[in-house]
């Protein structure tokens, strides 16, 4: 349990220092939640929507004294994606896998380029992640209730985490009771959100899908999938060979677990693959798109780097054996030689 904590805060610390690279860097959606967090203060009418929907983290932020929304707003993404990154390592653990693949998976997440980019800034990505994984952690611990309490706050915080509710109801099964629990309810409260706040919409904000958007796009969708996908991906590759691999060998250990992860993979890419094709045709297409799919990849790429774990202990043991062949066949003509004729 100590080793564990240690690693926690290990994989912690490194997303909080990659969380800091763009510390307080201002986007342009950013200007809107600075509004809102402005406006609670003050008792103003909240900024138009969707911002407006979003209201969670600026409720949080504004609580704390006026000293500088932006500094506070930031530190409060920097804890939030390092949440992310602890609760990403304690489900490797939860899923039978060793410390030092647990530790690498949480590391290539936290260390990753959508944490640089978006992990340590004024915007709601990182609260939507964080709660998410909340979410699906108490999901394999069997808490309903927490679940459905951390996915609710997701929704509060962004529309997008409506998503992984589709991803904890293919976990878990799709029957009546949980597509209420889990997809039903964050809808709903999605829908009376926008109701509350309705009059502050504008026309000129819709979603329609439109081709253009992918020429428009294009540059976007290579360099944001590159950086996101450039140490997980691979690691995911060799994951999917793991599994598929060991698939074969039905009913081992190794079988079986392959085949959760497996299972974890697929439902994570139904789940999340459409908010990225959101992005693609009907929005401004960036790396927070597909950060969510981060969740999908996660067991894939522990078998990836637990696979590529054993292959090392092998090679180690090879050239442990056949180092200590030499220096048994050194040893035997030594003391050959030394004996008298």
């Amino acid at each position: 349990m100590r080793s564990d904590l240690n690693y926690i805060s290990m994989v912690m610390l490194l997303t909080v220092f990659t969380a800091m690279i763009r510390f307080g860097h201002i986007y342009p959606d950013s200007v809107y939640y600075i509004q809102y967090i402005d406006n609670i203060r003050l008792g103003l009418a909240p900024v138009a929507a969707p911002y407006c929907y979003r209201f969670l983290l600026p409720v949080l932020v504004s609580l704390f004294p006026v000293i500088d929304t932006v500094t506070v707003f930031s530190a409060l993404s920097v804890i939030l994606s390092a949440t992310v990154s602890g609760v990403i390592f304690v489900i490797c653990r939860y899923a039978s896998f060793d410390e030092h693949v647990s530790f690498g998976t949480a590391l290539v997440m936290g260390v990753s380029f959508p944490v640089a980019y978006y992990g340590g800034v004024p915007l709601m990505e990182a609260g939507a992640m964080a709660f998410s994984a909340l979410a699906i952690y108490f999901t394999i611990r069997q808490n309903g209730f927490a679940a459905q309490t951390f996915l609710i706050l997701g929704v509060m915080t962004k529309e997008t985490a409506i998503f992984t509710g589709f991803f904890i109801l293919f976990l878990i099964g799709v029957k009546w009771r949980n597509v209420i629990r889990v997809v039903v309810y964050p809808i709903a409260m999605y829908l009376f959100i926008r109701l509350l706040f309705a009059n502050l919409g504008y026309a000129s904000y819709m979603w329609t899908f439109t081709l253009s958007n992918i020429t428009e796009n294009l540059w976007f969708v290579i360099a944001s999938t590159g950086a996101t996908f450039i140490v997980v991906g691979p690691l995911a590759v060799i994951g999917f060979y793991s599994a598929m691999k060991y698939l074969r060998e039905y009913g081992s250990d190794e079988a079986n677990q392959c085949a959760v992860s497996f299972g974890w993979f697929v439902t994570g890419l139904m789940s999340f693959v459409p908010l990225a094709l959101i992005g693609l045709f009907m929005a401004y297409f960036d790396a927070r798109f597909l950060w969510p799919l981060y969740f999908a990849l996660i067991l894939i790429v522990a078998e990836g780097l637990d696979f590529v774990e054993k292959k090392v202990e092998d090679w180690k043991a090879r050239q442990y054996r056949d180092n200590g062949l030499c220096s048994g066949t050194v040893g035997s003509t030594s003391s050959t030689e030394e004996q008298p004729t």
